[in-house]
């Protein structure tokens, strides 16, 4: 991995978060650089759900993951961020990554503003040699090259099943999405080695509805499922993309402590803002 630049160099320490308390440290700014600053084993399970690949932009900061201009460099982004979070989880850590995926189609970036202002939809970037209309396979190419290319230990496959929602609604000629994957990624463990508690999660497909009735909202069931079977007593939780902070809430019901960094500022100030209210 490419060392930081001198001028760039974030601090991880409370003392220069976002925001910090007893329960909370939120951190602004690009996960890649700060996540590099965090020392060894200093969380024990990481959930989140990075920005999906040219589809939304959530701000002005070309540094954003999900604008690379080819998937591949998605992908080989995303890895090295797994990298990262390895070390930060150290030996016995999970790490849980929920992603999105996405069909190639042509045409060029073209941001268009919501009414809100964000997040801004945009048609991706084309896969050169790959058929149009089909599956870029994101997921399974992520996963793939976390076990190949990392050597990690991909434990499980989850399915979050939504319901009877789904994207994809205007499509006429393949199946509504309804479906997203989460992969439970460790070191190369015998099983049931890798967490204290381990505490039976069931089964590999796990019907949640999406927040608000929305396609692409992240419900809290899901990172307090993972957090309640995986997650030792009185442990952290890390979401590199944090966003509204669906994650940290569900750390504080929990009893855990959580750590969060968004590339947003409104993101973070959305984020503590909900967990104020839980106080």
């Amino acid at each position: 991995m490419s060392s930081l630049r001198a001028e760039a160099k974030p601090s991880a320490s409370p003392s220069d978060a976002y925001y910090h308390d007893a329960d909370t440290t939120i951190y602004h700014g690009d996960s890649t650089e700060i996540l590099r600053a965090m020392p060894c084993s200093s969380a024990d399970v990481v959930v989140t759900s990075p920005p999906y690949f040219a589809q939304r932009e959530y701000g002005d900061d070309d540094r954003e993951v999900g604008r690379e201009d080819d998937p591949r460099e998605y992908i080989a982004r995303l890895v090295s961020i797994t990298g990262e979070l390895m070390r930060i989880v150290g030996r016995d850590g999970h790490v849980f990554i929920n992603m999105g995926d996405k069909y190639n189609a042509d045409g060029p970036v073209k941001p268009t503003r919501t009414p809100a202002g964000y997040p801004r939809a945009r048609r991706q970037p084309r896969w050169p040699g790959m058929s149009l209309k089909s599956l870029m396979l994101l997921p399974h190419r992520y996963a793939i090259a976390c076990a190949d290319e990392l050597g990690l230990a991909v434990r499980a496959e989850i399915v979050w099943h939504k319901g009877s929602g789904g994207s994809d609604g205007k499509a006429k000629d393949r199946v509504r999405r309804s479906h997203e994957h989460i992969y439970h990624i460790t070191r190369r463990l015998k099983h049931g080695e890798s967490s204290p508690v381990f505490s039976h999660p069931g089964q590999s497909v796990w019907l949640v509805h999406p927040k608000n009735g929305s396609d692409a909202g992240f419900p809290e069931r899901i990172p307090a499922i993972i957090i309640e079977s995986w997650c030792p007593k009185g442990g952290v939780v890390l979401d590199p993309f944090m966003g509204d902070g669906t994650t940290l809430v569900a750390a504080k019901r929990a009893g855990m402590r959580g750590v969060g960094i968004d590339i947003e500022q409104r993101c973070c100030a959305s984020s503590v803002s909900r967990l104020s209210a839980l106080s």
